[in-house]
Formats: structure tokens, sequence, C-alpha cells
């Protein structure tokens, strides 16, 4: 008895690991920007 292997559910976590990236990626883009801004207001 063999067993076909089906990478379908990859359709299904690809898409979730993105979002996940995404809502991990922007909120570190504003700590990144706001400690520039509080580094160099004093220019």
């Amino acid at each position: 008895m063999n067993k076909t292997l089906n990478q379908k559910a990859w359709f299904f976590v690809i898409p979730v690991f993105v979002l996940v990236a995404f809502n991990a990626v922007v909120p570190l883009m504003t700590v990144v920007n706001y400690s520039f801004q509080d580094t160099f207001a004093i220019l």
C-alpha cells in the first residue's frame, strides 16, 4: 500500500506565513523610524 504525497496544504500555509511576516515587519519598521527620528532630532 503506497501513499501518494500531496503537497496541496502549502497553498494554505504559505499565505499565513506571508501575513505573519507582514504583521511583524510593519511594527519593526515603525520602531526603526521612531528611533531614527529621536536620534537625529537634535540636529
